[in-house]
């Protein structure tokens, strides 16, 4: 008996530190340019150059506009992006889905992440969450964004959460998108995981680890009470 109760404790274990520490999968793909190239990008409006291993607008153009396949809607988006008069990356691009997308605006003083619902009527779209920043944004700047099934974005800058808001109407994609007036963008890494833990937005009492944790504390009670039972 008590070998079978040491197997039931193993696996309850198991069971408690896989809800807690979820395996993380693989990067869906990333591209840093280091080959020089921007192959597997398709551009639309502009010129653009990967010659020193960063993707960067050719001067000339007043807009440039280039977009790759991407079929993520949930997970990690992480780039470094020298901003220039203003940008955008629409993180989720669905031409299927009558243009849906998830655009992360970028400029020199603010962070805007809008939701369009329309790729021919601008009129289509909710402000979701706006950051007006302390001071002019100037040089290379770091971005992660995270979204959830339930659609709770978050975004960072430098390491910063700026923008923490929920809209679940955007959950197909086939393309991200950047759209620019000039500036540089590099190291684009897309995966399919909260790769940054966001605030809780629930009590701890209610989250997966405390819950997983009160699991095995509760599992070894029961097992050492029933084993001094049968002595």
């Amino acid at each position: 008996m008590r070998k079978y109760s040491l197997v039931v404790l193993i696996i309850l274990l198991c069971t408690s530190l896989f809800m807690t520490f979820p395996c993380k999968a693989a990067t869906v793909w990333s591209d840093d340019f280091d080959d020089g190239d921007y192959e597997g990008w398709m551009v639309t409006s502009g010129f653009f150059s990967a010659e020193d291993k960063i993707l960067r607008t050719v001067p000339g153009y007043s807009n440039y506009v280039l977009y790759c396949p991407s079929y993520v809607t949930t997970g990690t988006w992480s780039f470094d992006m020298l901003v220039g008069p203003d940008a955008r990356f629409d993180l989720i691009y669905s031409q299927q889905s009558e243009g849906k997308r998830l655009v992360l605006y970028l400029s020199g003083v603010s962070i805007v992440l809008r939701s369009f619902q329309s790729l021919t009527n601008p009129s289509r779209s909710v402000q979701l969450a706006a950051y007006n920043l302390p001071r002019s944004m100037t040089g290379w700047q770091h971005f992660d964004v995270t979204r959830d099934s339930d659609g709770r974005t978050c975004v960072y800058n430098n390491g910063t959460l700026v923008i923490d808001v929920v809209d679940a109407t955007v959950m197909t994609s086939e393309f991200i998108r950047w759209i620019s007036r000039g500036g540089a963008i590099d190291n684009i890494v897309v995966s399919n995981t909260i790769d940054i833990e966001p605030p809780p937005s629930t009590p701890f009492y209610m989250q997966t680890w405390f819950l997983a944790a009160v699991g095995i504390v509760v599992a070894i009670v029961v097992i050492v009470a029933f084993l001094k039972i049968r002595k």
